[in-house]
């Protein structure tokens, strides 16, 4: 009875594959809590949290896991009580850890996900985890920033090759192609879709006003809201459950790993790719 309204949203077998999923959920802010929360409620069965902060009181503007009774206690261990509350059945994992570079084959590596939401705002370790993921044949979904951002009727989806006007996941893609040796293109139109799925706002972002926030490190940065990063939580958690609940959530398209082959060896020899052209 506790998920039945899934079943009939989603049909015939989804109950069963929703519950048989294994979900990382890499960043427990704004975005990754509501994302993870939507998971639990639609019955997905087994999801692991990686954060290493605490709840700040700086954090109650945005994130699920922020209440005064919280402030102190670490984010992923807040939430994995909800999820519990929400379904005591649910098989949550816990990893006190941000996920970096030099550690991200170990935290994705040792449990058989089906998919990984990366919901971190480091383009460096944001493409750490995609590339990992790729090379594993791990369903990956990524957001960009939804810091800054007032409508959230302007949070979408697209393949992250194609993705246009967002600078994280410009950042992002840029490494993926000078580090990782991923495919170039002129322009995100022009690009060969990566079979990565990235949630992103197409709003020009509200920069921060001067003068306003506090000497804490949690003060700093763009201003947010709950319906902003909320959105793009909840859009995440839409296209997470509608994959996972067709019992075939897809992979990254498998040329990118035949392409990173090609790419160490013509690095070997001394080709280049083509340079870069997108801004």
């Amino acid at each position: 009875p506790r998920f039945h309204g899934i079943a009939r949203l989603f049909g015939p077998g989804s109950l069963e594959n929703l519950s048989r999923a294994n979900v990382c959920v890499v960043g427990i802010g704004g975005v990754g809590s509501w994302a993870a929360k939507a998971l639990a409620r639609s019955g997905v069965g087994s999801i692991t949290l990686v954060d290493m902060d605490e709840v700040c009181v700086t954090n109650i503007n945005r994130q699920l896991v922020a209440l005064e009774s919280t402030v102190g206690r670490f984010k992923a261990d807040v939430l994995r009580d909800r999820i519990l509350d929400i379904n005591p059945e649910a098989r949550v994992r816990v990893l006190h850890d941000f996920v970096t570079s030099e550690n991200v084959e170990d935290v994705l590596c040792g449990e058989a996900y089906d998919m990984v939401l990366d919901c971190i705002d480091s383009a460096v370790d944001k493409g750490a985890i995609i590339d990992t993921c790729v090379q594993k044949g791990i369903c990956i979904l990524t957001v960009g920033a939804a810091g800054g951002m007032l409508d959230p009727t302007k949070v979408c989806v697209a393949d992250f090759a194609k993705v246009d006007g967002d600078a994280l996941l410009g950042r992002t893609r840029r490494l993926l192609r000078k580090d990782y040796g991923y495919p170039t293109a002129r322009s995100p139109k022009e690009a060969r879709p990566w079979g990565v799925y990235a949630v992103y706002s197409t709003e020009q972002g509200k920069k921060s006003l001067p003068g306003v926030g506090g000497l804490r490190k949690c003060d700093s940065g763009f201003g947010t809201a709950t319906f902003g990063t909320g959105t793009f939580g909840f859009v995440l958690a839409s296209v997470a459950t509608q994959l996972l609940a067709s019992g075939t959530p897809r992979p990254p398209k498998p040329f990118l790993r035949r392409r990173l082959q090609h790419s160490e060896g013509a690095a070997a020899t001394g080709t280049e790719d083509p340079p870069l052209v997108e801004p």
